[in-house]
């Protein structure tokens, strides 16, 4: 059962992610209400596969590893800058939170993140 779990929440993420890059065609609130389920999707990801996190440092590490996890990294950090982001210039999800200026600096973030 976890492994089609772990499998649904990958494809739900890549679908997710299709939409997301088609926000001209749905409009913002949309944009933000999916970009807060991928968050959603993220998360449980990350707890679905806690092993690999308890088995980062242990074994060897060949080349190809040594790039997939730098490739993870990244991908992480882009991740964690697009949630920053999009957190900020929230008009419709997360409008509730009291949160003023910094926009320009999340409009960068999520322009990099989102691209990279």
């Amino acid at each position: 059962m976890n492994r089609k779990l772990k499998g649904a929440v990958d494809v739900a993420m890549s679908v997710a992610l299709l939409f997301l890059m088609g926000y001209q065609f749905w409009g913002d609130e949309a944009h933000e209400w999916a970009g807060a389920g991928i968050f959603v999707l993220f998360a449980v990801h990350h707890i679905l596969n806690w092993r690999w996190h308890k088995n980062l440092f242990q074994g060897k590490y060949s080349l190809i590893r040594v790039l997939q996890v730098c490739i993870d990294i990244l991908t992480w950090f882009s991740m964690v800058a697009l949630i920053y982001s999009s957190i900020v210039l929230s008009r419709y999800v997360f409008s509730v939170l009291p949160i003023e200026g910094g926009m320009a600096l999340a409009r960068r973030f999520h322009i990099l993140g989102s691209y990279w």
